[in-house]
């Protein structure tokens, strides 16, 4: 799985910390092999994509990203205010829990909802 998914194999270090992983999915989760099986790819992309965490960088990406979805490849940059207001959103998604493929989501639907409202 991790070479499909890094396009490597992985080094020693790599292959005992997704064996942790998945092994936490088992344990803490309560998932089967099965899940895991279908799970771990998941998050293994998340790292891959960078996806794994929601410190500010992060979120502040995932908003920039989100208005090139939104508003296409030559739309515009967030102002300031605005990417203070959507940073405060996502802040708020961390602080509920969400990891930053849920944040991505949201971001992406909000900016819709928004833009379709002008």
């Amino acid at each position: 799985v991790f070479q499909e998914v890094f396009g490597r194999a992985p080094s020693g270090s790599e292959l005992a910390k997704w064996k942790g992983v998945a092994q936490e999915m088992v344990d803490k989760d309560k998932m089967n092999a099965s899940s895991v099986k279908l799970n771990l790819p998941s998050r293994m992309r998340e790292v891959r994509d960078g996806l794994d965490k929601t410190d500010d960088s992060t979120l502040r990406g995932l908003i920039d990203n989100a208005y090139q979805e939104v508003l296409g490849k030559g739309g515009r940059a967030p102002s300031s205010l605005e990417r203070d207001a959507w940073l405060k959103f996502a802040r708020g998604m961390v602080d509920d829990k969400a990891n930053a493929t849920q944040i991505k989501s949201a971001l992406v639907s909000q900016l819709r909802v928004a833009y379709s409202n002008l």
